[in-house]
């Protein structure tokens, strides 16, 4: 069987249709929502200093909201028993924000999650080479969790 390709426009549409589909019945206008953003790195990467996530910049519509930005550094989320290189000298940098559905860009946004995992230019973390973010949707309203 051929590989299919995900720059297809087909796929990509699908994609697209799909996780906003998800996104659209999971979370309605005034359920409140945490969004997460977990990017994990090397203790010494200072990739974080020098460029802070642009999840809350580009895809979060209020400035004054995105100065509520809480942002916590935690050890590892990974264990000892995962392939993540030596665990213990690696980091989860954790952003969250608290908000509604109309605060956040989320057609965009969900659509730049979905290239995270190709060679694409709508990546996220443009010039972060390593693998390592993860984005979730806290629907606190209903106590549900959206990763896509």
């Amino acid at each position: 069987m051929p590989l299919v390709q995900h720059e297809d426009k087909g796929n990509l549409q699908q994609i697209e249709e799909r996780i906003n589909g998800i996104f659209n019945k999971v979370f309605h206008d005034n359920d409140e929502i945490l969004l997460v953003t977990d990017i994990h790195c090397e203790k010494n990467d200072i990739f974080l200093q020098k460029r802070p996530t642009k999840v809350y910049q580009k895809y979060i519509k209020d400035k004054q909201l995105r100065r509520k930005l809480q942002h916590m550094v935690l050890p590892s989320v990974f264990s000892e028993d995962e392939d993540c290189g030596d665990y213990e000298e690696m980091v989860t940098h954790r952003f969250a924000l608290s908000c509604k559905k109309h605060d956040i860009r989320f057609k965009p946004l969900l659509t730049a999650i979905s290239y995270e995992d190709f060679p694409h230019p709508s990546k996220i973390l443009k010039g972060f080479c390593r693998p390592g973010i993860d984005i979730y949707f806290v629907n606190v309203t209903k106590k549900m969790i959206y990763q896509c």
